[in-house]
């Protein structure tokens, strides 16, 4: 064990490992710096949708009101007055959500926009089935205490058909927003700089484009740094097995990938925590159930056009309202476990491959240079078969953990890490296999 450390030691002291850390660190200030460009324009479209909240709300008040006097509205003076309220009071609910954003009074915030999302379910999709009372069944009495939510007697003047989409993304978003009611954290999406915000969204679009290629670049001269100082001769003609030895090369091989992906996250999460705080493991963030229980997808979730933002998550528009109990919202934290079990895995995967090149390509740059290109190819696999995109055959997407776990893929959870399982398995064996023909060849 002490000479697999000493090994470990010499590896990460050597120039590519630090190189590439630095790299990577460098890769996320680029991606620091443009979120917080970004953020600027994120920050100015939602001020400005919470003001066109209101208008549109004191717009539908002066519509009522104009269709009542003209007599285009065919329903008793009861009727009218009821909806007159109803509308009145969602004019009053969107400005105290413009007030309390304004404030920073994140509680507030939260609740007037669950409270929002929860009476436009309750209304404007009353003739959708489920209705919040039905799909939170007994729960639905103690969120209607914590919301103080109000009760209204209207009847929708919309009829549908709402699209599926629609109205599931909409559903969606009020569970979203009931989730965040719970906290008392800053709102987030897409472009937010605080430090687990930042790694979620580094997750979905920064790390997936270099996990594969940085674990290759690193795992693929393994062998030749032994065959070239001669270490690999010593190696096995001590009683050491020649299978133990690829162990003891893949072992080294993954800590070492393991710790170039997580030492600039960590180094990032210092940076951005001392100057926001390391508030927000509590974030809501989407997960499909059904990748979590299954090994098959839903027909209707292979290939997504587009998506709908709920935080940091993002709400896959082509699906059934059957589906809506399938979603659910977890602290990001155990997001992150879950995520982290499988870029281990896909780290693990891309180590026995890069181990097998070194094995099969004797010199290092040519290697290197095959590593380079076996990656490109892996990576545009969803392009050239488009049939194959995020499917258990496309191996390299499984980096790409944050739209699986949101069920976007055209793969589960437990179908991605059997398969990279087996990948890594069957490269190892093949390995193995021909490193072992080699020897006896030079013997």
């Amino acid at each position: 064990m002490a000479s697999f450390f000493l090994e470990l030691k010499s590896t990460c002291k050597s120039y590519k490992f630090l190189i590439l850390i630095l790299i990577l660190f460098l890769f996320q200030l680029v991606f620091i710096q443009q979120a917080l460009h970004e953020s600027k324009g994120a920050e100015s479209q939602r001020i400005a949708d919470l003001k066109a909240g209101i208008s549109a709300n004191e717009s539908i008040v002066d519509m009522v009101e104009t269709w009542w006097r003209v007599g285009a509205i065919s329903a008793s003076c009861e009727e009218y007055e009821k909806s007159l309220e109803y509308f009145h009071y969602r004019v009053l609910l969107a400005r105290r959500i413009y007030e309390s954003y304004m404030s920073r009074d994140w509680v507030e915030y939260h609740r007037s926009r669950a409270e929002d999302r929860l009476l436009s379910w309750d209304h404007l999709y009353q003739n959708v089935s489920p209705s919040p009372q039905q799909f939170f069944g007994g729960d639905w009495e103690k969120i209607t205490e914590e919301l103080d939510y109000p009760s209204f007697s209207v009847h929708s003047a919309v009829t549908g058909p709402f699209p599926p989409d629609e109205v599931l993304t909409y559903m969606t978003s009020a569970r979203y927003s009931l989730a965040m009611a719970k906290t008392d954290l800053l709102p987030t999406g897409a472009h937010d700089t605080s430090p687990w915000a930042f790694t979620f969204n580094f997750l979905r679009r920064g790390l997936p484009n270099i996990l594969g290629i940085v674990v290759l670049l690193l795992s693929v001269n393994m062998l030749h740094r032994d065959k070239s100082s001669g270490v690999i001769k010593v190696s096995l003609s001590a009683p050491l097995s020649r299978t133990r030895y690829l162990l003891r090369k893949l072992s080294l091989s993954f800590f070492a990938s393991s710790s170039v992906i997580v030492l600039p996250q960590i180094l990032s999460i210092l940076i951005l925590g001392i100057r926001q705080g390391f508030q927000g493991l509590r974030y809501p963030v989407l997960l499909d159930k059904n990748v979590l229980s299954s090994f098959t997808v839903f027909k209707d979730m292979v290939i997504n056009i587009w998506f709908r933002d709920a935080g940091l998550s993002k709400i896959p528009v082509l699906a059934d309202v059957s589906r809506l109990e399938l979603y659910e919202f977890i602290p990001l934290w155990q997001f992150f476990g879950l995520a982290a079990v499988q870029i281990l895995l896909f780290i693990l995967f891309c180590t026995a491959l890069g181990l097998l090149i070194s094995i099969l390509v004797k010199n290092e740059v040519i290697a290197h240079i095959v590593a380079a290109g076996i990656f490109v190819l892996g990576t545009s696999l969803g392009k050239i078969a488009p049939v194959l995109s995020t499917t258990a055959w496309d191996l390299f997407s499984k980096a790409d953990v944050v739209p699986l776990l949101e069920g976007s893929h055209a793969s589960t959870y437990l179908s991605s890490l059997l398969t990279l399982s087996i990948a890594t398995i069957l490269l190892f064996i093949v390995g193995a296999v021909i490193f072992k023909k080699q020897d006896i060849a030079c013997n």
